[in-house]
């Protein structure tokens, strides 16, 4: 069976999941290949996100999380007690999950379609326009999931916000944050966080991002056909808080798709969006694990990025 550390430090688990070979996990791999019944075949490693990802005959995916974020994992199982019906897309179907030396493996069945990510960045506006779409309603479908107290999910807001404000700091600092806008950040979130209105509590996905999404071709329309990745879904109490990852990575300043999204996901008016342009940009810089360089990267440059009002403004457009 493969040798996992069952207590490894924050860099030597990066360094298991991002430089050892496959050769490493194949123990692994093929032990859970005969638990589980899932077939001959060869596994071949996916090179991306933050856990090892394994694919077998692309039909099913293992994912393996190392303990020190292992609760993204745990999010992975407790997601199938909250998303009790069907989505308008398809998502991983959990056939197994287990633990060997505090790691935690996932056996998940493989979406069809490819990568939205593959594609996105050569799509015109209008191409965009109906993907953006059923961003927005996706997101409405979560907002109406059954907000059901589940202890992986479950988060009390104001010691969570809290927690945020006070972590952001040395995040920011650690990625070499301009030193400019650094200094701005304590007095920027005392003025705008407060305005961050509290909803009844609700399920939030919080990571729609191409990544995360796959899509298939109908003729000479792309389609999102499955959404992924659970791990950093919380239930909270802001709605708002599931425009954030959509608007920077996919909107990306286009006023046209930010009203197309925010029109089908229904929960905020585009109006009231307007006036949350400083909230959502303190949203950005508090949330868990953003690196505000790389958001701030996606959004075309207009202008001299010197405060965060201004850059609230690129990265969150006026829709009206």
């Amino acid at each position: 069976m493969v040798k996992l550390p069952n207590q490894p430090s924050y860099q030597h688990a990066c360094e298991i999941i991002d430089n050892f070979a496959l050769s490493f996990w194949l123990p692994l791999l093929e032990t859970l290949q005969e638990d589980y019944a899932l077939g001959a075949g060869q596994w071949h490693r996916i090179n991306e996100g933050g856990n090892a990802l394994f694919d077998l005959n692309d039909a099913y995916i293992v994912k393996v999380v190392p303990p020190n974020w292992i609760s993204q994992g745990l999010k992975e199982i407790d997601i199938n007690s909250i998303l009790v019906e069907d989505l308008s897309v398809e998502r991983p179907a959990l056939i197994a999950h287990g633990e060997i030396n505090g790691w935690l493996y996932l056996v998940m069945t493989k979406l069809s379609g490819i990568c939205l990510a593959e594609i996105w960045p050569g799509l015109t506006q209008q191409e965009k326009l109906p993907i953006i779409k059923q961003v927005g309603q996706l997101m409405r479908e979560f907002s109406q999931v059954k907000p059901l107290q589940v202890s992986c999910l479950s988060v009390d807001w104001s010691t969570y916000i809290a927690r945020l404000k006070e972590d952001c700091l040395a995040r920011h600092k650690r990625n070499k944050l301009d030193d400019h806008l650094y200094q701005q950040i304590t007095s920027y979130l005392e003025e705008h966080l407060s305005d961050l209105q509290i909803d009844n509590n609700c399920f939030i996905h919080m990571d729609l991002h191409p990544w995360n999404l796959m899509a298939q071709q109908n003729g000479s329309q792309w389609a999102i056909s499955g959404v992924l990745d659970f791990g950093d879904a919380i239930i909270g109490k802001s709605h708002l808080y599931e425009v954030l990852t959509p608007c920077c990575f996919m909107v990306q300043g286009d006023k046209v798709l930010y009203k197309a999204m925010i029109e089908q996901y229904g929960i905020i008016s585009t109006e009231k969006m307007d006036e949350m342009q400083d909230v959502l940009m303190s949203l950005a810089l508090i949330r868990e694990a953003s690196d505000i360089n790389f958001v701030m990267g996606q959004v075309p440059k207009i202008g001299k990025r010197d405060n965060w009002s201004t850059i609230a403004r690129e990265l969150f457009p006026l829709i009206n």
